[in-house]
């Protein structure tokens, strides 16, 4: 693409956001603060939109690359991290991580792909989908009632 398209479709972004996003000097060009906030939240979309292109159009591949997944620290300790090993040998090409924390997850500032929980810890724009119900027993001693 050539400098002045480059020049003329910032133009029309500014335009349309009504914003001004870059500095511009005849030497050298710099954000503004609205230019630099507007870049964090469009960062990630080619990334987004190559995923969802091979989404649609990979569903027969094998799975490759790095799988990120969060969860809390019991059930990933003691359902999750026995079941990599065979995730693994099924799928070489796959990288695990497991993020284990009790805390809420920040899912663009840590990069994880997928959380799995006991309730639902979404921040805006996840989708949150039931897998598994969790039956819980509370039991005391007789004393102790």
């Amino acid at each position: 693409v050539s400098p002045a398209a480059v020049g003329q479709n910032i133009a029309r972004l500014e335009a349309h956001l009504g914003v001004r996003l870059l500095n511009r000097t005849t030497r050298t060009l710099a954000l503004t603060e609205r230019g630099a906030l507007y870049l964090a939240q469009v960062r990630h979309i080619e990334r987004d939109l190559q995923r969802a292109q091979a989404a649609v159009t990979d569903l027969d591949a094998t799975p490759e690359g790095r799988l990120r997944i969060a969860s809390s620290t019991a059930f990933g300790r003691h359902a999750l991290a026995p079941l990599l090993p065979s995730l693994q040998a099924r799928f070489r090409r796959l990288a695990i991580e497991l993020l284990l924390t009790d805390r809420s997850v920040d899912h663009a500032h840590e990069d994880v792909d997928v959380s799995i929980r006991i309730e639902p810890q979404l921040e805006e724009g996840l989708v949150a989908r039931p897998i598994a119900q969790v039956p819980f027993v509370f039991c005391a001693a007789p004393s102790y009632l």
